[in-house]
């Protein structure tokens, strides 16, 4: 008898506002639901009255057919930016197989639809040694989602033999006349001495912000401000333990966006509320 509802995929307005379309579902038989995603479909989930949402199917990102493939990387727009500290960031372009794995999980991230959507590389290179690719993904609306795709786990995977695999790490969503405001924090990933693998080194802040900033402000969780350079709206990177929030400024100290700042262990990719 409880009421169980499709939810999504997700929505993105002009202005970058997201939402999520319900739709309820018939059970086939007494306490069974039976729900059909074709493939290339944008994420999915589902909701019995009173419980948490849970995604449909358990594909993430890498298990692409050759064609799948070939349509994210189809019509993909060229990295637009640059980095803001070169001593830190530093652009560059991205191999084949990274660009492909990079725009799927920022694909599945986005919860958007493949063939609804378009994929551009905002920026490609390291930042403090750690391969990031920022890919954003626009809908029909003209409204897009930003996914920052970072290698955090290049060292274990070379200790292991393996090769490198991009996890989107941080998402938001904008409109076209607003620009994005990103930021999240990431340390190395090295393997560790009784298996697994494990952050070392100091904590590190990366930031996104729209193009006309020329510098933020990030606010520690003690209430302490740090200005950051960052030209152009970056990719810029600070060294900070326990940032919280970010300020993106102009020229003139004008706040042009305001972003909260995305711990390393969050659950990344747009999902629709947690209960209804």
């Amino acid at each position: 008898t409880r009421d169980v509802r499709q939810v999504g995929p997700v929505e993105i307005a002009a202005d970058g506002s997201a939402s999520w379309p319900t739709v309820p579902l018939r059970a086939s038989e007494p306490g069974v639901w039976t729900l059909v995603v074709p493939p290339g479909t944008g994420r999915t989930f589902v909701r019995g009255a009173g419980l948490p949402v849970v995604p449909v199917g358990i594909q993430a990102w890498g298990d692409e057919s050759a064609a799948e493939a070939a349509a994210l990387v189809r019509g993909a727009a060229p990295a637009r930016r640059t980095g803001s500290v070169p001593a830190r960031v530093l652009s560059s372009v991205p191999p084949s197989e990274r660009l492909v794995s990079s725009l799927s999980a920022a694909q599945y991230a986005s919860g958007l639809e493949v063939g609804a959507s378009q994929r551009r590389l905002l920026w490609s290179g390291v930042v403090d040694g750690t391969a990031l690719d920022l890919v954003e993904v626009t809908a029909p609306s003209g409204g897009s989602v930003l996914v920052a795709v970072q290698d955090v786990f290049a060292a274990v995977n070379a200790a292991s033999g393996g090769g490198g695999a991009g996890q989107p790490v941080a998402t938001t969503t904008f409109g076209p006349t607003t620009g994005p405001a990103l930021a999240w924090v990431f340390r190395q990933t090295e393997p560790l001495v009784g298996g697994g693998a494990g952050p070392v080194g100091p904590q590190h802040v990366a930031l996104v912000g729209p193009q006309d900033t020329v510098a933020a402000q990030v606010t520690t969780a003690d209430g302490t401000v740090h200005p950051v350079d960052l030209p152009g709206g970056g990719p810029g990177v600070a060294t900070l333990d326990d940032a919280r929030s970010v300020r993106f400024l102009d020229a003139d100290g004008r706040t042009l966006a305001e972003s909260a700042v995305t711990p390393q262990d969050a659950e990344v990719g747009l999902r629709p509320p947690a209960r209804s």
